[in-house]
């Protein structure tokens, strides 16, 4: 996306999703999640997706782009394209709802110690592998 502040590209993925890791309710924690231009600190608000999405741009592996557009780089040849994107560009749901979702999980995981419903939710709603809680705090000791 271009950031409609500073006009530098990025992609929308979740390490650019901002404004909801402070609040405890996660209704009021979703309403107030937006996204964070990685260039500017711009606030990119929700409503703005949909203009976002049609401004958006695929890149290659190893393609760049410049704030006006103009691509570099030396982008990977070959016959088969394949595209992917993270949940906070999904043109089907919400930044609210996929806040909402996320936080409603790690609330679950940590009240049962069931990964399956945040696996499931960082999977299928944030497009991103899933890493297990249980290895990640083995890892922190």
């Amino acid at each position: 996306w271009p950031c409609p502040h500073c006009g530098e590209y990025f992609q929308p993925c979740g390490d650019v999703v901002a404004g909801f890791r402070d609040i405890a309710d996660p209704v009021l924690a979703s309403e107030a999640a937006y996204i964070q231009c990685p260039s500017c600190s711009g606030r990119i608000m929700p409503e703005q997706k949909r203009e976002l999405n049609g401004r958006g741009v695929w890149l290659r592996d190893g393609e760049s782009i410049n704030a006006d557009g103009s691509r570099y780089g030396d982008p990977r040849r070959s016959r088969i394209a394949s595209f992917w994107m993270e949940g906070p560009a999904a043109a089907y749901q919400t930044l609210s709802q996929l806040v909402y979702k996320l936080l409603t999980a790690e609330q679950e995981y940590e009240t049962t110690g069931s990964e399956e419903t945040l696996k499931t939710v960082i999977n299928t709603d944030w497009g991103l592998p899933y890493l297990p809680r249980a290895s990640m705090e083995q890892r922190k000791s």
